[in-house]
């Protein structure tokens, strides 16, 4: 009986190996197509051109020149050299990243990175460091409004002009400049700076042209103003704190709408935490405090509500006939106060 059961349990272990090979055999003629690669080109993994002396050799006044439209990349930090730029654009429709890497210059060096020649247009620059250049971190300022600009991502610091300039349309956002010696962004007219810092530039933290908007951004301790505008702009939202002169200084037509602005008028004592130079402005919900002028309104004709002045040497300084909420100075419980009152206290 034993060995009946043994025979048994032997030949149903040979039919389940038999059954498991017959299961992942396959057969061993390969198929008749032509095998062919299945990698990836290196144009399909990285379809963009480095920034290289292969691919963009440079000039007499360029260590690198882009002299055709197409999005190119940095591939690792580069030192400048003296009476020279980094990167030329003489060419149109450019995209650089810098993919975090430093464009560093030298004693004597010119831009960062700059546009050259005539009728360039729709200039993108993202992602990375631009610093200790003899001329502008980066300067765009030449290309022309077509398409505009965009600069995204770009740290401007210790460079011996301007941090960052951009044309006419263009966008600058999540960049900072700072320790330039002059101003920190210049823009053109009908322009975007959004989510920006200024800090500590020899001269005006952000200045743009008419028609522009400065969103989300905060400018410190910059030797000038810390916004200025021209007119029809908007100032929104930011934080204007220890600038030497105004904190937010703009022309006719603009709107000027909950932004802080703290002890402008450092150093020089003459800055107001906003000023007006021209007429027909919003200017509401500001919290101004500790400047030599909390808000300061030149020119009749401008629209001033709600906004609230603490510990300004003149709290509201307002020339000419306004429409202008009610100055509340009363301290304590507020109560029947006017929707559009002003605080001053």
């Amino acid at each position: 009986m034993k060995r009946a059961r043994l025979a048994a349990i032997v030949g149903s272990l040979s039919c389940l190996l038999t059954a498991g090979a017959l299961l992942v055999a396959g057969p061993l003629d390969p198929p008749a197509a032509v095998v062919a690669p299945t990698f990836k080109t290196l144009s399909e993994i990285e379809p963009r051109t480095a920034v290289d002396l292969m691919n963009t050799p440079g000039d007499a006044d360029s260590v690198f020149r882009i002299t055709q439209p197409g999005s190119y990349y940095l591939t690792g930090d580069m030192q400048g050299v003296g009476s020279k730029s980094g990167i030329e654009i003489a060419a149109g429709h450019v995209t650089i990243d810098l993919m975090g890497y430093t464009l560093r210059g030298a004693p004597g060096s010119h831009s960062g990175i700059r546009v050259v020649g005539t009728n360039i247009s729709t200039i993108s620059v993202k992602n990375g460091i631009v610093t200790a250049w003899g001329r502008e971190g980066v300067d765009l300022g030449s290309a022309t409004e077509d398409g505009g600009s965009l600069i995204d991502g770009i740290i401007a610091v210790a460079n011996l002009r301007v941090g960052i300039q951009a044309p006419d349309h263009s966008i600058i956002r999540n960049s900072r400049a700072s320790e330039n010696t002059q101003a920190g962004f210049i823009l053109g007219s009908r322009s975007l700076v959004q989510g920006c810092v200024s800090h500590s530039n020899g001269s005006i933290g952000i200045s743009v042209g008419f028609g522009s908007i400065v969103r989300d951004c905060t400018v410190t301790r910059n030797v000038g103003d810390g916004v200025n505008t021209g007119a029809f702009c908007q100032v929104v939202e930011c934080s204007a704190i220890e600038n030497e002169a105004d904190g937010i200084d703009v022309a006719s037509g603009c709107t000027v709408s909950r932004n802080l602005c703290e002890s402008n008028g450092l150093f020089s004592a003459d800055g107001a935490g906003v000023h007006v130079t021209g007429g027909d402005c919003r200017i509401e919900d500001n919290a101004v405090n500790r400047n030599d002028r909390g808000i300061d309104v030149d020119v009749a004709g401008n629209f001033v509500v709600r906004n609230s002045a603490s510990g300004n040497t003149t709290n509201f300084d307002v020339t000419g006939t306004q429409t202008i909420g009610p100055i509340v100075t009363a301290t304590g419980t507020i109560a029947g106060a006017s929707p559009w009152a002003n605080f001053s206290f």
